[in-house]
């Protein structure tokens, strides 16, 4: 009976093993998924960054010579003038496939990013290249006797046996010319984003790699731009089998959510939006998607939420009278924009991307700000009315929320949550009003006049001026949203911290934030040193694979805020130490920690591990004592708040001496001893390197 006990004891503890190390697997997945993910939501930025000028040039460019073309025929000067304005927004439109799979593939490498970024745009150009060539065009003469391009080997049957050129054909939006390389597939930002990944994948395995000497001109990153014509031949073939299905399986879905929302207004070469008619149903889809894009802010994967909806099939497919087709929402919108039409611009599934965010981004936010002024203690309103008032303007002029967003988000969770549910109220009322404004940068007040109001004045119709009414309801919400809930959480935002120095602390943070990417910006290891109380809070950090482990000696001094902009996700606090996550890694921003650690001045005043630790010579010959006699040390060494010894007996060590000059913790391993004093060690090493041999 005792032997058959155990084994189920034994039993029941492999099965708890078994749990915990499956848990562990799953978080272990779930990190390196979200890792790859939000890298994935970086590297998209980078494109995404130079379409608001080149929506600029197409829509103005092509709106007004559009205008001029039909009003005043004989300006031919100012007709060219805009036309070249167009062409160059144009071309940026015509080619995101090819700057996403450039981009992708940059963002994605570890090292050498230009010859990845190459390898990227030799991969886009040989599979556009082989898709046309699978095709095997063949010429014949139609009945018109002109020269027609027919496919032999068409496996999809997308042309129907008819020319490429005929116009059912060209105007399906399933061809495209691509760096002038006529009658290819359409991958778009989709296939640019799956070859940049790819080449990122190859190229990283690769960039290092070695040859014999025979053929070691074409070793490490040589070796990559040869592999990258591989890899679009085979991309190519399976592009050619795969992506019409892909395609089709895009546009089922735009289908089907421009039926749910009601948003089926879409006519080539015409602005048909004034027939929109909203429902109830496509209201909360609006509203969903509002609640679930601000949520993800703080991860920085709504970039990866809207843009199908942007980009692809799924946000809609418009084509102009010339014939150019233009997929997705964003697309969409500009390529109306500089159409030239007259009439109301159509809402697609992903508008509400661009046109829900400009309410609650222009007129809740900077009132959220107010809110928290007013609720800050008297003797740090005008320190927080300089901070939260930059804020508040940067807000609504850019649509750049992160200065307010952070200043809460950690602190005010519930705040936060109001604020994903107002941005919701914010999509659902563009979607009803049928507001069709665009966005270049971000929805503040600059792309609300170049994309909302410039546009309506040419003759595109964008119902800009429901904002002004959505923004009525935005102000009080937020002003008294925030008010209250602060108030009743008692929570800690700007000006209502315990200390004054955690009050400084936070104010850093915010304008940190505030002038990250300026001239004033504050580099992310000075942010994650204020963030932790500054260099005389700091006892010890270490770095385990992707954790920052830091000991602190007053906990209640760090602002999560100031460590965010560290470039972490993740902050957690164990009594008095604070573990941050980085996912490329924490040893890198350890080491340069501690190297800002000692470039940083020392205030003993305020350090009251420095008061404990005036280094004298009774204490000296104690710490050689707890390390077993000075013929018992070989090297004598540390590092920002450790004392690095390497002894020859490691029975000699004995912790309880050492600990009684003020070492906080002792760490052995092997020969090597590490004793934590925390700042002073640098005082400590020296005073006892010039007695050592003595």
């Amino acid at each position: 009976m005792n032997k058959l006990f155990h084994k189920k004891v034994d039993n029941s503890q492999n099965q708890e093993n078994e749990k915990i190390n499956f848990k562990l697997r799953f978080s272990n997945f779930g990190s390196k998924l979200f890792g790859k993910t939000q890298n994935l939501a970086r590297a998209i930025v980078f494109p995404i960054a130079v379409l608001p000028i080149a929506g600029l040039l197409l829509g103005i460019g092509g709106g007004v010579a559009g205008i001029l073309t039909t009003q005043h025929p004989g300006a031919v000067g100012a007709i060219g003038f805009f036309n070249v304005l167009k062409a160059g927004g144009d071309i940026i439109f015509a080619n995101l496939g090819v700057i996403f799979a450039v981009s992708i593939a940059f963002g994605f490498a570890k090292q050498s990013k230009g010859v990845a970024a190459l390898s990227g745009f030799i991969t886009f150009a040989v599979m556009s290249a082989l898709i046309a060539a699978l095709f095997i065009p063949h010429s014949i003469t139609g009945t018109d006797g002109k020269e027609h391009l027919i496919a032999r080997f068409d496996p999809w049957n997308l042309t129907d046996h008819k020319p490429f050129d005929d116009n059912e054909i060209a105007n399906s939006g399933i061809f495209k010319n691509v760096l002038g390389i006529p009658n290819t597939l359409d991958a778009s930002v989709l296939g640019g984003m799956l070859v940049g990944w790819l080449v990122a994948v190859v190229h990283n395995r690769c960039y290092n790699i070695k040859m014999p000497k025979v053929l070691a001109f074409f070793a490490g990153e040589r070796f990559v731009p040869i592999l990258a014509v591989f890899l679009g031949i085979g991309m190519g073939t399976v592009m050619f089998f795969a992506w019409p299905a892909l395609i089709k399986a895009f546009q089922a879905i735009g289908t089907g959510m421009g039926k749910g929302m009601n948003l089926n207004t879409l006519k080539d070469g015409a602005l048909n939006g004034a027939n929109f008619k909203p429902t109830a149903g496509g209201a909360f889809i609006a509203m969903f998607f509002g609640i679930t894009e601000r949520l993800l802010i703080p991860t920085g994967l709504h970039h990866v939420q809207y843009t199908p909806f942007w980009f692809t099939d799924v946000g809609g497919h418009w084509m102009n009278a010339d014939g150019a087709a233009f997929s997705g929402a964003y697309s969409i919108f500009f390529g109306q924009f500089g159409s030239g039409l007259l009439g109301h611009a159509d809402q697609t599934p992903g508008t509400m991307f661009m046109s829900g965010r400009f309410a609650f981004m222009q007129y809740g936010y900077p009132f959220a700000a107010l809110a928290m002024w007013k609720l800050s203690r008297p003797e740090n309103r005008k320190m927080v009315a300089g901070v939260l008032g930059s804020a508040a303007l940067t807000s609504f002029l850019t649509g750049i929320t992160e200065p307010i967003l952070f200043s809460f988000l950690f602190v005010a969770p519930w705040a936060y949550v109001f604020d994903a549910f107002m941005a919701g109220i914010s999509f659902m009322m563009a979607y009803l009003f049928n507001v069709v404004v665009g966005q270049g940068f971000a929805a503040g007040f600059i792309d609300f006049t170049f994309f909302g109001i410039v546009p309506h004045v040419m003759g595109m119709k964008t119902g800009f001026y429901w904002i002004f009414v959505a923004g009525a309801l935005m102000m009080p919400s937020y002003y008294f949203g925030f008010y209250y809930i602060i108030k009743w959480k008692k929570y800690q935002t700007l000006g209502r911290e315990n200390s004054q120095e955690a009050t400084n602390l936070a104010m850093q943070a915010t304008k940190s934030s505030l002038e990250k990417n300026t001239k004033d910006a504050v580099d992310k290891i000075t942010n994650l040193l204020n963030g932790l109380g500054g260099k005389d809070n700091i006892v010890d950090v270490i770095a385990e694979d992707q954790i920052l482990q830091a000991t602190l000696v007053d906990i209640t001094k760090i602002s999560k805020a100031a460590i965010r902009l560290s470039d972490t996700k993740t902050i957690k606090i164990e009594d008095k130490k604070v573990l941050i996550t980085y996912l490329n890694g924490a040893q890198s921003v350890v080491n340069q920690l501690q190297a800002k650690i000692q470039q940083a001045p020392v205030s003993n005043q305020n350090n009251p591990t420095n008061k404990k630790m005036k280094t004298d010579l009774n204490r000296l010959e104690a710490i050689f004592e707890g390390l077993g006699g000075r013929d018992n040390i070989t090297v004598l060494d540390n590092c920002a708040t450790r004392l690095r010894v390497t002894v020859i007996d490691l029975t000699k060590v004995n912790d309880d001496i050492l600990k009684s000059t003020g070492a906080i913790a002792v760490v052995k391993k092997g020969t090597a001893v590490q004793v934590i004093y925390g700042l002073d060690v640098p005082n400590i090493k020296n005073d006892l390197a010039a007695i050592w041999k003595v």
